[in-house]
């Protein structure tokens, strides 16, 4: 009897959810100041899929970027600390982008665009929620930074992911190549 009642009672809750259509939300990405398409958030979509201009398997690894920040208001010895992990997958390449500083971490996913000389790193989607409320939020399509070799290092043009300390805003050597990818055997 029991049974007879459940069946009834999802049937009657699914027949009154026929018709309802979701309410309509407003796309972030409708902002002005993003590059991402309107009304796609947090998906990679097939105009996602990385333009390779060359051999990008040189830019395998993780990358990693600290800063102290002093600024009024900062606890004292506040860090903020960058990682990249760039990595393949089946012809494509990805980086995934972590910031953590003040008590959080933002986490994402972006595709990589380039060459063996430089790539950019484009935003494709958060891996779970943007902690950050004050920070931007960034949009499929968007720049989040550039990485270009220069000798025997890593110059980092900033695009929407900007340091905290001013004067780390200009391009510069501050990602450093912290584990390279396993050679092929």
């Amino acid at each position: 009897m029991k049974l007879a009642y459940g069946i009834a009672a999802t049937l009657a809750v699914g027949l009154l959810l026929v018709g309802c259509s979701p309410t309509e939300q407003p796309s972030p990405s409708d902002q002005p100041g993003h590059t991402g398409a309107p009304g796609t958030v947090g998906l990679p979509q097939a105009s996602d899929t990385p333009v390779v201009n060359g051999d990008l398997s040189g830019w395998v690894g993780e990358y990693a970027f600290a800063e102290v920040v002093a600024d009024v208001g900062s606890p004292p010895g506040s860090v903020i600390a960058y990682g990249i992990s760039i990595y393949r997958m089946g012809d494509d390449y990805f980086a995934a982008i972590s910031i953590s500083g003040y008590g959080s971490t933002q986490t994402m996913t972006a595709s990589v665009r380039g060459d063996a000389n430089s790539i950019a790193l484009v935003f494709s989607a958060y891996m779970g929620p943007n902690p950050w409320t004050a920070a931007p939020s960034y949009q499929l399509g968007d720049t989040l930074l550039q990485l270009a070799r220069q000798n025997d290092g890593v110059v980092t043009t900033w695009g929407l992911v900007q340091p905290q300390v001013s004067s780390n805003t200009a391009p510069g050597f501050y990602f450093a190549l912290s584990t390279p990818s396993p050679s092929p055997s």
